[in-house]
This record gives structure tokens, sequence and C-alpha cells, in this order.
């Protein structure tokens, strides 16, 4: 193999790695976390072709069903961060995250 052909490899390589980063960056937000979760416990469509969540990938696309969860997510996460900053940091946080899931997942419209 000529050293224009390992660079070549080399380079394509960078770029596989550069995309699979700004995958890892990007899905590792807060809101992305929430918005996967409220997605999963309350989405009752097929997923084979009645919901667009598992062939979307983009985030920032305000026509995409993952945009308007990442939205409430967004809002959700800024409550809990209001919260924090009154100092209702420990217990009061936890306990209303936990009746937040609670009310999320125990829902009659959350899927079982």
């Amino acid at each position: 193999m000529t050293t224009k052909q390992q660079l070549e490899e080399i380079q394509k390589e960078i770029s596989k790695l550069e995309e699979k980063k700004k995958k890892l960056l990007t899905s590792a937000t807060p809101e992305i976390e929430v918005a996967e979760f409220l997605h999963e416990k309350l989405c009752h469509a097929n997923h084979t072709d009645q919901c667009s969540w598992c062939y979307e990938t983009d985030w920032d696309d305000k026509k995409s069903l993952k945009y308007a969860y990442k939205a409430i997510a967004s809002k959700l996460l800024e409550e809990v961060r209001m919260y924090m900053s009154y100092g209702y940091v420990n217990r009061d946080v936890t306990d209303g995250c936990i009746n937040l899931i609670d009310i999320i997942t125990q829902s009659p419209y959350s899927v079982k």
C-alpha cells in the first residue's frame, strides 16, 4: 500500500470517527435523554409505519417528532432547574422528578 493510499484510508477513518463523535455529543444531552424517555412511555403508534421516531435523525428539524419531544423535555428540565435555582435542591427536586416520572409511567396514556 502506498503512502497516498494509507493517507486516504486514515482520512476515511477520521471522517467516520468525527461523525461518531458528533452523534455521541448530540445524544448525550439531558434534553435528548428525557425526550427519548417520554417517547418510550407515551407513544402508542406502530413504529413500523405510523411513527417516524426511528427514521428521523435531526433533533433540530422543527417539523420532526424528535424536535417536539425535545421541546417538551426542555420545558420540563427548565422547571427543574428553576426549582434548583431557588434552593430546593436535594429532597424537593428529587421528589418532584420522581413524582413526574410516576405520573408519566402510570398515566393511562403511558405504554405498558
